[in-house]
This record gives structure tokens, sequence and C-alpha cells, in this order.
């Protein structure tokens, strides 16, 4: 079995160009765990992710090590204070905040490959054509999981 017969065809993207906030709402809205963003011949420029989103309402420290948690008792927990770092962020482009080092599948590859991916990565699979990088579609947990439990 490959990629290509689990994958769902030709899926959103964002522009390079959309704002954090633009490119949230669609998250929301649809549900998303992740985002491609691709130019506008939709070659694969990088991901946005609910990971890459709650990175930025974060301290760098906190992102980069969980068990500094501990060690930033001076952190306001507060859920204002969260929005307000991310807010920061709202309306820069996409493109300065997303994941560049993007984990990708083509059709034809194995689909034990795209599940050991997921395991892998904070983000659904983008499945791009082996010459240019085109998105042809995108696997997600939910793409996956079914088809193994039957």
């Amino acid at each position: 079995m490959t990629c290509a017969s689990v994958m769902t065809p030709d899926p959103e993207v964002a522009a390079p160009d959309w704002t954090v906030e633009r490119t949230v709402e669609l998250l929301l809205e649809r549900r998303y765990r992740s985002i491609p963003v691709a130019d506008s011949d939709r070659r694969l420029i990088g991901v946005f992710s609910i990971h890459r989103l709650l990175a930025l309402s974060l301290p760098m420290l906190a992102s980069e090590d969980p068990e500094s948690v501990d060690r930033l008792r001076w952190l306001s927990d507060d859920l204002e204070d969260l929005r307000a770092k991310l807010h920061r962020h709202w309306n820069r482009p996409v493109s300065e905040v997303m994941e560049t080092d993007v984990v990708t599948v083509e059709p034809d590859t194995p689909l034990v490959r795209a599940v050991i991916a997921l395991y892998h990565t904070h983000y659904n699979l983008p499945v791009v054509q082996a010459d240019g990088g085109r998105i042809v579609g995108i696997i997600s947990y939910w793409d996956v999981v079914p088809r193994i439990l039957r």
C-alpha cells in the first residue's frame, strides 16, 4: 500500500504572505492539526501547525525544554498573558514563523514509512511530487489510523 492510496488529494494550503491570524483561523475552523504553506505553483515551502502556534505563545526556554517549567516559576500561567504573547505575532506573515524543515512523502512512498513519519512529527504529512515538490495530497492521522484498525 502506498501513500497515494490513503492521502487526501489537493489539500488546502496557506500562502506565504497570509498572516498568522488568517492561518490560525483556518486551522481552527477546519480543525486541522497543520496546514502546508505553498507558493503560487503549490510548491511546498513549509508547514504551520498547532504545535508551532503553541510555541509562539510560550517563552523560548519553555518551548525548547519542557522540564524548564519548574525553573520558570516567574512565568505567568494566565491565559491573558499567553494570548498577549501570541497576538504579538498575529500580523506577521506565516512564512516567518512556519516550520521549514518539513518531512514529506511522495505518492508512491510505502505507507509504513508515512506511519513512521507521522509518529515522529507534529504535523500532517504533505505528499509532494518527486519532480518539483508540488503538493498533491496530505496524510493525517485520521487517514491512517482507521485503516490500521480495520
